[in-house]
C-alpha cells in the first residue's frame, strides 16, 4: 500500500529525532521495513538523525555552559559579599586590640566579644567554602569545625 507524503514525513521525522529503530517506524507507521530502509537509505536518514543529534548536544552544552557561568558568577558575588564582611568584622577585632594594647589593661581583651569573634570564623568558613564550590574543589567532610576563642586567658570553644 502506497503511503502519504504526510505519513513519510512523519516517519522520517521521528526517526531522526527519536531513538526508534526503522523497524518500530515500520510498526508504528504500518509501512514494510523494507520499504523504510529503502527511504532510509535514500534520503539519508541516518546521516540527518546524526546531524540532529550533534546539533542537540550542542544547544545543551551551550546550555549547561551559560547556566554553569551564571552559578559562577553568583557565588563570585557571594564570596566578595563575605569576604567584606569577613575583613570589616577583622578590622573591628584588630582595632579592638590595639584599644586593649594601648590601655595597658590585662583584661581590655574581654572587652573584644567573643560573638563577633565567632561571627568572623563563621563568615570565613562560609568564604571557605564558597570558594571551594567557585574553584570545583572538593569540601572535606572531616575538618575539625571547633574554634577555640582565648580572651584573657579563658579559653571558650565554639562549634562552627
Amino acid at each position: 500500500m502506497r503511503q502519504s507524503k504526510d505519513v513519510w514525513e512523519a516517519a522520517r521525522l521521528e526517526y531522526i529525532t527519536s531513538e526508534c529503530s526503522q523497524r518500530d517506524i515500520s510498526e508504528k507507521y504500518n509501512i514494510s521495513e523494507t520499504a523504510i530502509k529503502n527511504r532510509a537509505v535514500k534520503e539519508h536518514w541516518l546521516k540527518e538523525r546524526e546531524k540532529y543529534r550533534r546539533k542537540l548536544t550542542a544547544e545543551v552544552t551551550k546550555k549547561l555552559a551559560e547556566k554553569q557561568a551564571k552559578k559562577y558568577i553568583q557565588l563570585s558575588a557571594g564570596a566578595e559579599n563575605l569576604a567584606k564582611i569577613a575583613n570589616k568584622k577583622s578590622r573591628a577585632i584588630l582595632q579592638a586590640a590595639k584599644t586593649a594594647e594601648k590601655a595597658g589593661d590585662p583584661d581590655a581583651w574581654k572587652g573584644i566579644k567573643a560573638k563577633e569573634i565567632l561571627q568572623l570564623a563563621e563568615t570565613t568558613k562560609k568564604l571557605t567554602e564558597t570558594m571551594m564550590l567557585i574553584h570545583g574543589k572538593p569540601q572535606n567532610d572531616t575538618d575539625d569545625n571547633t574554634i577555640r576563642v582565648i580572651l584573657g586567658g579563658d579559653a571558650e570553644e565554639y562549634a562552627v
